[in-house]
């Protein structure tokens, strides 16, 4: 059996996301100064000339989409993004639509959840859709804004929103309506391109890779393929790249190459069960009855299972069952 790493990072939702999305009503401005600021970024920074459109009523979603597509200079058509993510019922997109959506047009959707992710990636030149709550946690109003820029001095951030250009808001007044909708923000960046605060730390360089391999659950081999060689060229070693480079080139029949990218590997990683088993089950079946190819893939095969049990991995029957496969290939008992 093949092993591939089907970790998919899950979407925050609140329950109120069933009611109706607004726009949003114009707030005053109190300074205070935004948290948890990375020290290596601009105190301020704005995205000049960042297109504005303006929405719709109940279009702010597919509106942010559409303004962060043309930043990013992708052509896709904003009746077809409506048609993709807007919800006629709720009269609103919910969070997952807006994922998807970018997914489907061959981006990459990372979401955050923090400050200093949010300034990371303005001050890196990535809009950040933001979701707010405009009115109270039982009475919720909700609304898609695009956040691009911040201003650590005067305590501001600016948004395009609903029908507002740069439009300049207080952090304390922004924070509140953000952090009522659990400070849910998404960028989308091409999968030659990696999100500037995936190198904050490793649990969100591992979100980052777990995101690629959307990419590949939904057939887009190519595209997760080009993923997985960006990330490689960042981090050359990282198994999770590996394995999900091997896996787009197996599913694109690039079977020579898969078997090279699994070998190399081993170098750097000889420890891994994964790695040896899906380089068993690729050999197995370039093999055919090519006896001297089984020979190698069930030595790979058997140490899959023998790493496998030896740090109780949960996926010892997915290797059992590649070493009985080739074993009944060379019928062996």
């Amino acid at each position: 059996m093949y092993i591939t790493r089907r970790v998919i990072r899950f979407l925050k939702f609140s329950v109120a996301l069933t009611l109706l999305l607004f726009l949003p009503n114009c707030s005053s401005i109190y300074t205070a100064k935004i948290p948890h600021q990375s020290a290596d970024i601009p105190e301020k920074y704005f995205l000049k000339e960042f297109p504005f459109y303006k929405q719709e009523q109940y279009h702010c979603g597919p509106a942010a989409l559409h303004m962060v597509y043309l930043w990013q200079k992708k052509k896709v058509n904003y009746q077809q993004i409506i048609a993709d993510t807007f919800n006629t019922k709720l009269k609103g997109s919910l969070q997952r639509s807006l994922v998807e959506n970018i997914r489907k047009n061959g981006m990459i959707p990372y979401t955050i959840d923090n400050y200093q992710q949010l300034t990371t990636e303005i001050a890196a030149g990535n809009p950040v859709i933001v979701l707010q709550n405009l009115g109270l946690e039982l009475i919720p109003r909700w609304h898609y804004a695009v956040v691009i820029g911040y201003d650590s001095v005067n305590g501001t951030v600016t948004l395009h929103s609903g029908a507002q250009k740069n439009h300049v808001v207080g952090w304390k007044v922004f924070s509140r309506t953000w952090i009522r909708a659990h400070n849910w923000g998404m960028v989308a960046v091409p999968v030659t391109a990696i999100p500037a605060s995936v190198n904050l730390s490793l649990a969100y360089k591992q979100e980052y890779l777990n995101e690629i391999y959307g990419f590949s659950r939904n057939g887009h081999f190519n595209l997760s393929l080009t993923a997985y060689n960006t990330a490689l060229k960042k981090w050359p070693d990282n198994q999770t790249a590996i394995i999900g480079k091997a896996d787009s080139l197996y599913n694109l029949k690039k079977i020579d190459e898969a078997i090279d990218t699994l070998k190399k590997a081993i170098e750097n990683h000889s420890g891994s069960a994964v790695i040896y088993n899906n380089l068993a089950h690729i050999l197995m079946e370039k093999a055919g009855n090519d006896k001297m190819q089984l020979q190698q893939a069930h030595t790979y095969a058997q140490k899959a299972l023998a790493l496998g049990n030896k740090k109780q991995d949960k996926n010892c029957p997915a290797y059992k069952q590649t070493l009985q496969e080739i074993k009944k290939r060379l019928r062996i008992k």
